[in-house]
């Protein structure tokens, strides 16, 4: 046999033992996925016939009951249907609010909530409506039947289910611990239920892990987990110690799961792959949330030092006089310190200027979240006539006029100056304002022991009782919601023109309204973050409240309509949440531990 035949022969069997490795590792894959999709299957029929049986029931409690069985389904498929299918499970769980898609004038999309915060904050009540009850239950049991039938997991991979697993994970630990999707306060019991759902989840996929000693870590924390959970009402669960006790155990069990397995992760979720709790300056990927990105990682630092030095320079802005560091004071952590800020020509805005610690942790920007993106948001600041007041082209020339920029840019992007390159240093300057270095950050990460039991109420009180978090989401504080970090969120809160309660008027700014006139969208505004709130007044976009007491309690009684304003479209719950003077004294306490040390910025 010559050497031509010979060589043939070894490619042949080489190709064989390939083909053969490449069809074990996807039956690998293959197999759990498929009891996964069986799993997943039967709790989707349990979620509609469960609706079903609801839909034709009179009594009360009979109703209530068959809700609970089709919320426990509905647990047991969170995880996965949050992955593979995130706009039906958006649908499905909701607020019971109208969902507002504003793409341009010419399309706007305004759906009426049809899911279970619906059936639940008409089925908790002393006089239940039975027909929108029955309404939302036949929506939601063809929904899930629609979805039953174009289900497949084929196409999910090891690296899928590791993002599955995270997701819930975080999910659970920001907004299912805090009432987020259960306006009836089931949420503990139904995050014991998530849990035991994940633990079987990882069942199926036991033979991916190479470490038996790490699967049986798992199984050991979810147990604990699930304890921790079992038998508390909302108001007294423990939040602080179980982010810090369990959902940071499970983060760093999931790092080390992802090495184990040599999983194929994207380098570009919200969260990094090696963070192992929220609350760290490492814990999001800042450059997700930026549109351009520089491939070269090396030149990161040398385009921030640039971006802050182009943030700073008075001399680019109009009259030669103006930077953005102008109204936003790094000594009052990024804001002016104005109820209302003022123009180039000294003349009240109709805002004030936000913080821009951990702005870029969000996809919207401005009090009315009118543009998308750190790059949009710098290109309107420096075109405006009130603000910078100049052109775009005028800001580059400027910039090319000062010959220590021409060398900066080109250290920074081996190129000439260029008004991309100008915003992307901006973007990556305000980017990397995200310190996560206050008081209740290194407590929670276990660096320090200092929190008084009182700050600790007051989180707990901030993620439950008072439902705060329902709307600024941990760690960020912000409106922006995990675990996808896709979405920032509006809301109408009521807020006055005055501090004064008396015969209270609305202020008069229509928000986001200006925008596309979506007359739901009047009086909307962004929800901001939190971190910093001490030191960031005075506090709304009008600046009306100079007091975090102020703000606490006129969250407290219930937004505008607690003060008599009347809005038709106020998101915020109109109820008291009843807080007394010491829950409200231990919540503004919380609020302080979220102040940074800020004298590197």
């Amino acid at each position: 046999m010559n050497r031509y035949y010979i060589y043939i022969v070894l490619v042949f069997l080489m190709t064989c033992v390939s083909c053969k490795t490449d069809k074990t590792e996807d039956n690998k894959d293959a197999q759990p996925f498929s009891k996964l999709e069986a799993l997943y299957l039967s709790h989707l029929e349990g979620c509609y016939k469960s609706l079903d049986s609801l839909a034709v029931l009179t009594d009360k409690q009979a109703i209530i009951a068959q809700y609970k069985k089709a919320r426990f389904h509905f647990k047991h498929i969170e995880p996965a249907l949050a992955y593979i299918d995130v706009n039906n499970y958006k649908v499905i769980s909701g607020p019971n609010l109208p969902m507002i898609e504003e793409e341009d004038y010419t399309n706007i999309r305004i759906t009426e909530p049809k899911n279970f915060q619906v059936i639940e904050e008409h089925l908790f009540v002393d006089d239940i409506d039975i027909d929108v009850i029955k309404k939302n239950a036949k929506f939601l049991s063809n929904r899930f039947q629609f979805i039953k039938q174009n289900t497949s997991f084929i196409f999910l991979k090891k690296g899928s289910f590791l993002k599955i697993l995270r997701n819930q994970i975080v999910r659970t630990g920001t907004t299912g611990i805090g009432g987020f999707d259960s306006p009836a306060q089931f949420s503990i019991e139904e995050s014991e239920t998530v849990y035991k759902a994940l633990k079987q989840y990882l069942d199926y996929f036991k033979g991916h892990f190479k470490d038996e000693g790490l699967f049986n870590s798992w199984h050991l924390e979810f147990d604990k987990s699930i304890e921790d959970l079992k038998g508390h009402t909302f108001e007294a669960f423990d939040r602080y110690a179980f982010i810090k006790n369990h959902t940071h155990a499970q983060m760093e069990l999931w790092v080390k799961t992802v090495e184990d397995w040599n999983a194929n992760i994207s380098d570009y979720l919200p969260l990094n792959n090696d963070a192992v709790n929220l609350f760290s300056a490492n814990t999001f990927n800042r450059l997700s949330f930026i549109e351009r990105k520089i491939k070269d990682s090396d030149k990161v630092e040398a385009i921030t030092s640039l971006g802050k030095r182009l943030f700073n320079d008075n001399q680019l802005g109009q009259k030669g006089s103006l930077s953005c560091a102008s109204c936003h004071k790094s000594e009052l952590y990024f804001t002016d310190g104005l109820p209302k800020s003022l123009d180039n020509e000294g003349n009240e805005l109709l805002r004030n200027s936000p913080t821009l610690f951990y702005a870029s942790l969000q996809r919207g920007f401005f009090h009315d979240s009118r543009i998308g993106g750190l790059e949009g948001q710098i290109n309107e600041v420096i075109n405006n006539p009130k603000e910078f007041g100049i052109d775009i082209n005028l800001f580059l020339e400027r910039v090319k006029d000062h010959p220590e920029y021409i060398q900066l840019f080109q250290e920074a992007f081996k190129d000439s100056v260029s008004k991309r390159h100008i915003k992307i240093a901006l973007a990556y300057y305000v980017g990397s304002l995200n310190p996560f270095n206050s008081k209740f950050d290194r407590n929670i990460r276990g660096q320090e022991h200092t929190l008084t039991e009182g700050e600790k109420n007051g989180f707990n009180i901030f993620m439950g009782k008072a439902a705060c978090a329902t709307c600024h989401f941990a760690p960020v504080f912000n409106g922006t919601v995990p675990p996808n970090y896709k979405d920032t969120e509006l809301e109408v809160l009521g807020v006055p023109k005055s501090v004064e309660w008396y015969d209270a008027k609305v202020d008069s700014d229509l928000g986001r309204y200006y925008y596309f006139n979506t007359e739901e969208r009047k009086h909307a505004f962004k929800t901001p973050t939190i971190r910093n709130i001490e030191k960031t007044a005075p506090y709304m976009h009008n600046g009306v409240y100079k007091t975090l007491e102020e703000v606490v309690r006129f969250y407290n009684v219930g937004g505008g309509h607690g003060i008599g304003i009347r809005l038709e479209n106020q998101t915020l719950p109109t109820d008291s949440l009843h807080l007394t003077d010491k829950e409200q004294k231990d919540l503004i306490s919380f609020m302080k531990t979220l102040t940074d040390d800020t004298k590197n910025y």
